[in-house]
């Protein structure tokens, strides 16, 4: 059961990656759509059982992959617009043009449809 629900979430928004990355979904929708995906399914594993955890090493580079997305776009992402934007990026977070290129590199390195293939199997 925890296998098949862990499975079904990452597979939905790494489809969410991938229609980024085919122009189909704009940084702003994605990153509203996926939200705190990583932080609300505990994909770090503090939440899971034995058994659970196999599943989570099991899957570890496609978690490995959406903690990347989680902690270095989506929570840094900037959404807004306007003259305080410039202060927002200097305080660390990224522009929406930022965030589609980490996203493209990242889903680059870890090669997103091999982690799709994962997934589907």
């Amino acid at each position: 059961m925890y296998k098949k629900k862990i499975i079904s979430a990452l597979l939905k928004v790494t489809l969410l990656v991938v229609k980024v990355l085919k122009g189909e979904y704009s940084i702003e929708e994605f990153v509203n759509e996926y939200g705190n995906f990583y932080y609300y399914e505990a994909l770090d594993g503090h939440e899971a059982d034995d058994s659970q955890k196999r599943v989570l090493d099991k899957l570890h580079n496609v978690i490995e992959f959406h903690e990347k997305v989680q902690t270095e776009i989506v929570d840094l992402t900037y959404l807004g617009n306007g003259k305080k934007s410039q202060q927002y990026i200097d305080a660390g977070l990224i522009s929406i043009t930022e965030a589609r290129k980490r996203l493209e590199e990242l889903s680059k390195r870890y090669d997103v449809e091999e982690l799709m293939k994962i997934l589907k199997n």
